[in-house]
């Protein structure tokens, strides 16, 4: 089996250089502080004095530290990389992964870029989510190895597009968690016990998880039918909306979309859907 490097023994690369030693990987690790090494190599790791080293004997290279900047930081340290594809488990942003792809390719290797998604208790027992993004042969070579962390999605050729993705789904959260937030607080300055409308709050986001598919379809084909309401009827409403949102958390960021509403609007393009915010 492929010889894998762990650069960084902390909590997620100890859970996959675990992951890996029990399907009979062999494993080297390295960390920037010896002794945090200590459980990896007593369950089986072989200890490297130097990032160099572990690299040297490695087709694969996880390295989990905190952040894309600590990334970048073992990067720099490290002189070549030829015929290596590193898999930088940790978080950050698409252009903080771009340059760190960088970093790699300027040394000869090749970067897969990952979003950490799960728990290190997760990827220890097999049962973590990771996405992954990167040249597809390079993730299909090492797929077997990265398989044990658990369900691992390869979502693109671009380094960063996993970075991408994890914002993405972390911003809908907390879009879908504000939005039902400012309404909660509207009800309760009108005086209005929420509580009583649980199905009617729940309906409206289930609207929303029901429009996914079109939404998409609708991007791709550029067709972009009335649906509920008309771009017309959605600038009245969101107009109103915006003008009552004076609360704490804002207005959710209306203003641009009420001003793109009335561009497509003088645009003679009043007739369509929602989803015509987004054709450029």
């Amino acid at each position: 089996m492929t010889t894998t490097a762990v650069l960084g023994t902390g909590a997620i690369g100890t859970a996959a250089g675990s992951a890996l030693l029990r399907a009979g990987y062999d494993v080297v690790a390295w960390n920037r502080t010896p002794d945090r090494a200590h459980a990896l190599v007593s369950a089986g790791a072989r200890r490297a004095v130097s990032a160099a080293e572990a690299v040297d004997v490695s087709a694969l290279v996880l390295v989990a530290v905190t952040d894309q900047a600590a990334l970048g930081d073992v990067l720099e340290a490290l002189d070549d990389l030829t015929g290596t594809v590193v898999v930088g488990l940790c978080t950050g942003t698409p252009s903080q992964v771009a340059m760190n792809d960088r970093r790699v390719r300027e040394r000869g290797g090749i970067l897969l870029g990952a979003g950490v998604r799960s728990s290190p208790d997760a990827y220890a027992s097999g049962a973590g989510s990771l996405l992954v993004s990167g040249p597809r042969p390079s993730y299909d070579e090492h797929r077997a190895a990265l398989d044990l962390l658990g369900d691992v999605r390869w979502v693109g050729e671009q380094p960063q597009a996993a970075a991408t993705l994890d914002l993405v789904l972390f911003g809908l959260w907390y879009d879908a968690q504000l939005g039902l937030l400012r309404a909660v607080g509207a009800l309760a300055a009108a005086g209005v016990d929420p509580a009583g409308l649980v199905p009617d709050l729940a309906a409206q986001l289930d609207h929303v998880r029901a429009d996914v598919a079109p939404a998409i379809d609708q991007l791709r084909t550029r067709s972009f039918p009335r649906g509920p309401a008309d771009l017309r009827e959605h600038l009245v409403l969101l107009s109103s909306l915006r003008g009552e949102r004076l609360l704490p958390l804002g207005d959710g960021g209306l203003g641009p979309v009420v001003e793109r509403l009335q561009e497509l609007v003088d645009a003679g393009r009043g007739g369509e859907g929602l989803t015509a915010l987004l054709d450029a």
